[in-house]
């Protein structure tokens, strides 16, 4: 496990999430709720607008009542180091 990195691809906020040395996942930040920005907090993400809570596996967990993060399909090039997105 490696943790998490908060970047912005193509003006959209995302969280990318290493879950081993070959597999990251990658998340969006807005929140499926309203559209309020997530951030991280309490072991995973917090919406900022309206406390919604989810897990570092983008699965919501508590707080304001709505679907899970939206995630991004990934591929990790272990041998040049290099992440894609999308």
């Amino acid at each position: 496990m490696g943790g998490v990195a908060l970047v912005t691809l193509n003006g959209s906020p995302v969280a990318l999430v290493r879950n081993s040395t070959t597999s990251v996942l990658a998340l969006s930040r807005v929140c499926p709720h309203q559209g309020g920005t997530i951030n991280t907090g309490g072991g995973g993400f917090i919406c900022t607008r309206h406390g919604a809570q989810f897990n570092l596996t983008g699965q919501w967990v508590g707080g304001e009542p709505t679907s899970n993060m939206r995630s991004y399909a990934t591929t990790f090039d272990p041998g040049t180091g290099a992440l894609t997105v999308g």
